[in-house]
């Protein structure tokens, strides 16, 4: 196994379905994901940027050829039931 896999390995858990790799988000409420300054309807509101270039700098970690998911984390207390 390569040394850049084994990293990998240690930062990233993998789905054990599709063995994607998984970057994890942990959001306190849904809206986190967008631009605060922006406040256009959600369907057209930008990306946070924070969560824009982390999401980016995971992607780079991982190689190309291999897929990943994006896992979102809510509290209990904020989940949306539907």
């Amino acid at each position: 196994m390569s040394k850049k896999i084994d990293y990998l390995q240690k930062i990233y858990d993998k789905n054990p379905v599709t063995g994607n790799y998984i970057i994890e988000v942990a959001l306190d409420k849904y809206t986190d994901v967008f631009n605060d300054w922006d406040h256009a309807s959600y369907k057209k509101r930008d990306m946070d940027p924070d969560l824009a270039y982390f999401l980016e700098d995971c992607a780079d970690d991982i190689p190309s050829k291999h897929k990943f998911d994006i896992c979102f984390y809510v509290p209990k207390e904020v989940k949306d039931k539907r």
